[in-house]
């Protein structure tokens, strides 16, 4: 299934997250004491990683107040991919529900 299809594309196996750079450009040579790293075009992660990855940040987004403007912007630009079905379905019943917790805004 795909999330992201463009300069990200990014889809899952059913085992494995697969996140690739259209360009090849996915930033390591801009990253401090990494210099001289050969550029690379993907990887993949195990899905349980990337799930686990994936709530961790949604827990920081909704301590930072972000939750909903991440939410229009992934559905503004990715939501025609079939990925985003879910948060299509579940996106705002998610900020509603998020609401009332704490954030560091």
């Amino acid at each position: 299934m795909a999330y992201m299809r463009g300069e990200p594309y990014i889809w899952t196996d059913g085992e494995k997250l697969h996140i690739w750079s259209k360009s090849g450009n996915d930033g390591w040579s801009d990253m401090e004491g990494l210099h001289g790293i050969a550029e690379a075009s993907g990887v993949a992660l195990h899905e349980q990683h990337a799930d686990e990855f994936a709530v961790m940040r949604f827990a920081e987004l909704v301590s930072e107040g972000k939750l909903q403007v991440t939410i229009e912007r992934a559905l503004q630009e990715w939501g025609s991919n079939f990925g985003a079905s879910s948060l299509r379905e579940f996106g705002s019943a998610l900020v509603k529900a998020c609401a009332t917790l704490p954030s560091n805004e």
